[in-house]
């Protein structure tokens, strides 16, 4: 680019053949009206006021804003071929845009160019697919940043269109302000639209595209006269209770009546308040929100993270960092998992969440509707399997789960572990529904002699086996029903098909499910259960319950732990040591030797030890003829 020194006014061309406006040159007021900016002209424009020129008459900024260099409104500018396609290209890609042209003025460390971490990327991508959006992350993980990349770049590149932003108190929302104040002036000159003005005692912005910013502490009227185009609220939980039904009420229909509309509360817990209900109601699909949510363990740091939390707690205390970390809407829910374990689950989730189709079928594919996972090799016929039962009543209300888990044994820890390949999770189906395609499928696909089904008995259970024995009075053939686990009630002095839970034997069931989530005996690679996981835990009153929505996929697995460590009816499990351990050498010979210690043969005879069969004939012969006798 050539420097221009002389006060004359001359012509510069640049290398994409575009006449180059001087600011710098001093002509008169005609000829600074006619004049063309482009990029290299405001290049110059700010060389000239470093090196201290006075005498320009022409101002590509905005001069009522003395905080941060915006552009000015209407002003005649010609874009090059290269900023045209950057602008086409960041209009159409968001990520792009953020990690390209978002930055932000910190207080120490200055201008920050901002990096997106996936979790970031992947909330920009969804606020592209819907339009209501509840965000439930901790603190310090970016949610605000991700969120002003969303707005600023919602601002560059619409037409006449009004961000909204509201919180509890005038300094949260004057902070946001102020953040996308500084990220919007450090978007290239070339990307911006003008500013027709920038009042942050008024909580206005106007821009020359005719899109606005306005900002507002959470009342009935505070959006009165603009339209609801994009509605950003923060820390909505924090919202007095005084103010925030009345709040929503009046902004809901609103924003439904615009049908392009966008909303996005964001927040950490504070209780069980009105953003508990909206999320509760979120997770059970009653209503439009879409739920996003990270664990504060998916948040790059420094410090390893038992430091960072050790230190946290010591500074804001434990319930401080339940609610602002943890993101608990009960202070009282401790994890039952360590923060090794939850790093490591949510490790295998987000693997898993990139692309959830190359790892489970969709459940539709199945006659059946369950999802079996694509990169674990099993032969329902052959294979050995435990499966664990929740029952719900359907009705689009609490669901059915089926966790289907094949036992092999691990030759380097010397146990067997539980892989799971398979599950079934609807709320759709009955009771009587779920119980035939449960049997279809066991009469179908799997050999029963070589599966255990484990099912919890405390609701629905009993109407399960009804209808299981009505479908056998009615002449169907049916599974051996020594595949069912039985278990020991105390108040009948016997066994009886399925598990009843108390408060003693799920206490020893979520530690044993703990155990073998934490030694990795069991895996989980399924999203929706590990969510069920990390959002499972204990009480202070000492039970064992989901934080809000369901807790179906891990008391399915929950059923399967205990039976495991608690198995008294049957020996399935010893069984499945037995013959899924290979032998070694020693034990391959002591076996053989075992099987032909009393094989003779001589002249052509051979005599054999009887088998247990025939041994077993036998015994029930001599009890009838005992049992005869003593009669």
């Amino acid at each position: 680019m050539s420097t221009v020194t002389s006060t004359k006014s001359t012509t510069n061309i640049s290398a994409a053949g575009i006449p180059i406006f001087d600011p710098r040159q001093i002509g008169n007021d005609s000829e600074v009206q006619t004049n063309i900016w482009t990029s290299e002209s405001v290049y110059l424009y700010n060389d000239g006021m470093k090196k201290g020129v006075t005498s320009m008459k022409a101002h590509p900024y905005n001069k009522k804003i003395t905080d941060f260099n915006m552009r000015a409104p209407n002003l005649p500018f010609q874009y090059s071929v290269e900023e045209l396609e950057m602008m086409e290209m960041a209009m159409t890609d968001k990520i792009l845009f953020c990690n390209n042209f978002l930055e932000l003025k910190d207080p120490e460390k200055g201008w920050t160019k901002v990096t997106m971490y996936p979790y970031q990327e992947n909330l920009l991508k969804t606020y592209d697919k819907y339009r209501w959006h509840l965000l439930k992350f901790p603190r310090q993980s970016g949610k605000t940043t991700t969120t002003i990349g969303e707005i600023v770049h919602f601002i560059c590149f619409n037409t006449d269109k009004d961000v909204c932003i509201a919180a509890q108190s005038e300094t949260v929302v004057n902070e946001i302000f102020s953040k996308v104040k500084s990220a919007f002036s450090a978007v290239p000159f070339f990307m911006q639209p003008g500013v027709r003005r920038w009042s942050d005692s008024k909580g206005i912005a106007e821009f020359d595209n005719g899109c606005r910013i306005k900002i507002g502490v959470a009342s009935e009227s505070v959006f009165q006269g603009f339209s609801l185009n994009l509605v950003f609220i923060d820390e909505f939980a924090y919202i007095p209770e005084s103010k925030i039904k009345k709040f929503w009420i009046n902004l809901y229909p609103a924003l439904l009546k615009d049908e392009t509309s966008r909303c996005i509360i964001a927040s950490t817990p504070n209780g069980r308040n009105l953003f508990f209900e909206l999320w509760q109601n979120a997770v059970k699909k009653k209503n439009n929100f879409v739920t996003s949510h990270i664990q504060w363990t998916d948040v790059p740091r420094k410090q390893s993270l038992d430091e960072f939390k050790k230190e946290t707690i010591s500074m804001i205390g434990l319930e401080g960092w339940l609610m602002g970390f943890e993101c608990s809407f009960d202070t009282q829910l401790k994890s039952i998992f360590s923060t090794k374990t939850q790093l490591m689950l949510r490790t295998e989730q987000n693997k898993v969440e990139e692309n959830v189709n190359d790892f489970w079928t969709d459940p539709d594919e199945s006659p059946y509707n369950i999802s079996f996972h694509k990169k674990i090799p099993f032969d329902l016929k052959n294979d050995k399997f435990v499966i664990g039962v929740d029952i719900g009543e359907g009705l689009e209300e609490d669901y059915s789960t089926l966790k289907i888990r094949k036992v092999v044994y691990n030759k380097q820890t010397k146990r067997l572990n539980y892989k799971l390949i398979g599950i079934f999770h609807d709320n759709t189906y009955s009771v009587q529904d779920f119980a035939k395609n449960l049997v279809k499928f066991l009469m179908t696909e799997v050999d029963t002699d070589n599966i255990k089904l484990i099912v919890e008995n405390n609701n629905y259970g009993a109407e399960l086996f009804l209808t299981i024995e009505m479908m056998k009075m009615s002449g169907e053939d049916l599974f051996d029903e020594f595949c069912i686990a039985q278990f020991y009630r105390a108040s009948k002095e016997d066994f009886e098909k399925g598990i009843r839970w108390n408060k003693e034997n799920k206490k020893t069931a979520v530690r044993n499910y703990k155990t073998f989530i934490t030694t990795q005996e069991f895996d989980d690679t399924h999203p929706e259960s590990i969510n069920e996981s990390m959002n499972f835990g204990r009480f202070k009153n000492g039970t064992y319950a989901a934080q809000y929505g369901h807790d179906d996929l891990v008391m399915a697995d929950i059923t399967i732990a205990y039976y495991i460590k608690n198995q008294t009816y049957d020996s399935f499990i010893k069984d499945c040591l037995v013959e899924l351990k290979p032998l070694t050498e020693k034990e391959i010979i002591e076996k053989e030797r075992k099987e032909n210690k009393w094989n003779y043969e001589h002249n052509g005879f051979q005599l054999k030890k009887h088998t247990n069969k025939n041994k077993n004939s036998i015994m029930q012969e001599k009890l009838k003829k005992r049992y005869k006798m003593d009669n």
